[in-house]
């Protein structure tokens, strides 16, 4: 079977990720920094990610499986779907502001700082604490030492 870079990407993401889900059964909540970080790391394959997770989930019953689990897994799957078909800002955050932006506010050369700085505020546009332009610019310099 020969695949092309692109397939190989893909499978690679949904058996790396393919977990994430179950983890996520485990918490009390789904909070949006999880629903952000979730989307982030499987990008593009973030719904194949979540069929093969709930795929797994199902053909893994046995002595160790509950009802109960296999529910709670599925509502998890379908609570990350909605977040990202609804356009929630935790499954896919609007960007504010870019690097230029960044350094030119913060005073800042081209650095790693600048990239840093900018999955900060990402993150927190996620989270539904940064709502506009002036607000991430103030956030970024905010977390600027600590990042």
């Amino acid at each position: 079977l020969k695949l092309s870079t692109r397939q190989t990407e893909m499978l690679k993401c949904m058996i790396t990720h393919h977990m994430r889900p179950g983890y996520l059964v485990e918490a009390e909540k789904v909070t949006d920094r999880a629903v952000y970080r979730f989307f982030k790391a499987t990008q593009q394959e973030g719904i194949a990610v979540l069929l093969l997770s709930l795929a797994d989930r199902y053909a893994t019953m046995g002595p160790a499986s509950s009802t109960e689990g296999i529910e709670k897994h599925y509502e998890v799957v379908c609570y990350l779907m909605e977040k990202l078909y609804s356009h929630q800002p935790s499954a896919n955050p609007p960007r504010l502001i870019n690097g230029h932006d960044l350094m030119e506010y913060l005073c800042l050369p081209p650095s790693p700082l600048i990239g840093r700085l900018l999955q900060v505020v990402e993150e927190g546009i996620a989270e539904g604490r940064i709502t506009d332009q002036m607000a991430a610019l103030e956030y970024a310099r905010d977390h600027k030492d600590s990042s």
